[in-house]
């Protein structure tokens, strides 16, 4: 999907809700998103980086870095995502 980036961040509203996240997530979608999320949150995004301006949805990934031996490390470069969704039937 082509999606820019919004923000790389060390924000993880899911698993660090309200706070400053342990690790990097590289967020792309809408400008709704914050450290607490919420609907209300999400559907106030005024704009999108999505291909569809209509796709307010937040899509965040984790950021890869390579260590090298010296122990210094250097961001891996992410272009674009691979969004999929599952269909789940709950009887």
């Amino acid at each position: 999907m082509p999606c820019g980036t919004i923000v790389t961040e060390r924000i993880d509203p899911i698993i660090s809700p309200g706070k400053v996240s342990a690790h990097v997530h590289q967020v792309a979608g809408g400008n709704g998103l914050g450290f607490s999320q919420n609907y209300a949150i999400t559907r106030s995004a005024t704009c999108t980086t999505a291909a569809f301006k209509e796709d307010l949805s937040n899509y965040w990934t984790p950021v890869l870095y390579y260590q090298h031996k010296d122990g210094s490390f250097t961001r891996v470069s992410q272009s674009g995502m691979t969004v999929y969704y599952l269909y789940v039937c709950l009887k």
